[in-house]
């Protein structure tokens, strides 16, 4: 299971198509999980990544709860013995934590599905962005359980 987070803007869907194609030309079986509920269209961009690539996606209407994206994703994952999970994340920044809160939740739920299942938890970056933790360590918010 692959969760690609990060801040608005910097292609985590794109980068979603293209793992997606690299993973499905490797002969692996991948499917993709709509959980950017919140932004426009983003459904609809990683709908057309998913055909343009040939795997399956599950999606929900705009507004549903991110986190019952992602346990409908995974236990369609289970039951279809998809070999790699791929959940698209809405935008976010670092230093707001109830939308931190929210990933934590989405990687619980998925965790109910495949308790201790591998996952990789990926950030997509733009190189300005990439630096602002580094150079305001007191921007992070203090780490959550």
């Amino acid at each position: 299971m692959i969760m690609v987070v990060g801040v608005n803007g910097v292609g985590k869907t794109t980068t979603i198509g293209k793992l997606a194609y690299n993973y499905n030309k490797a002969g692996k079986s991948v499917l993709l999980g709509a959980a950017d509920t919140f932004r426009a269209a983003a459904v609809d961009q990683l709908t057309i990544w998913s055909e343009r690539v040939g795997v399956p996606i599950v999606k929900q209407q705009m507004g549903s709860d991110p986190a019952a994206v992602a346990f409908d994703t995974v236990q369609s994952g289970v039951s279809r013995g998809s070999d790699v999970i791929i959940i698209d994340t809405a935008g976010r920044l670092h230093n707001k934590l109830h939308l931190m809160d929210e990933l934590s939740k989405i990687k619980r739920v998925m965790n109910k599905v495949i308790p201790d299942a591998p996952m990789k938890c990926s950030w997509c970056w733009t190189a300005p962005q990439a630096r602002t933790p580094w150079n305001r360590p007191n921007s992070l918010p203090p780490p959550r359980k």
